[in-house]
């Protein structure tokens, strides 16, 4: 985390982000659209977060047009971190859905990682419930998140990818057809926040190429 990061929240990140090595748009957070639409709330929640987390990061939102197969689309990215970014929100009782063809495509990308050394993913858990039938706009809601959110994990790709060697993949219908994504579950980052050196040893990285905080932002 960057000490000159002078927003203030009311909670705290955690970061395991590998040591960084020496060599906008304006948002559109207050739109207002129909939220009693369960198809709407995702991606207006998902947009909020990708922007907070700009804020947060120093980094540029990145709209891209419809994925196409086998391309890499980064939500957001960081000249300060030299880092892509890919943002994940959902209810703290729930688990993250990690796409798993586009987790794939990092993979690919990460063997040789360009223009950017580092690849994080950050892990936002809130406690807003039942969105569609709570709030009728998003100046409201964005405020509600910002309240009810609970935690922030961010972590390097290196150590998501070991973690998630070990976890189920699994398929969801959706308007687009069948998706596949990596069950990323809730337990999961309060146990590498509670012992980030110990999580590190056993996943078979070194703890010394990591930069471990905690820092309330």
């Amino acid at each position: 985390m960057d000490n000159t990061m002078r927003q203030s929240y009311p909670f705290s990140a955690f970061s395991l982000a590998k040591k960084q090595k020496t060599h906008n748009k304006e948002d559109r957070l207050n739109e207002q659209v129909d939220l009693s639409n369960n198809q709407i709330v995702r991606p207006v929640v998902g947009t909020f977060f990708q922007n907070l987390a700009g804020r947060m990061f120093k980094a540029r939102v990145l709209h891209h047009p419809r994925c196409v197969e086998g391309e890499v689309y980064a939500d957001l990215e960081s000249e300060h971190f030299d880092a892509f970014m890919e943002v994940k929100a959902t209810l703290e009782t729930r688990y993250f859905k990690v796409g798993a063809t586009q987790f794939e495509n990092y993979r690919r990308m990460m063997e040789n990682p360009f223009p950017y050394r580092y690849l994080w993913y950050i892990f936002f858990s809130h406690g807003v419930k039942n969105i569609s039938k709570t709030y009728s706009n998003t100046e409201d809601l964005h405020r509600a998140l910002i309240l009810n959110t609970i935690r922030v994990v961010v972590l390097d790709f290196s150590v998501v990818e070991r973690i998630a060697a070990g976890l189920e993949v699994e398929s969801q219908y959706e308007e687009s057809g069948y998706i596949s994504f990596i069950k990323w579950l809730r337990e999961i980052n309060p146990a590498i926040e509670e012992d980030p050196r110990a999580t590190v040893v056993e996943l078979g990285l070194n703890p010394d190429d990591y930069e471990i905080g905690k820092k309330r932002i």
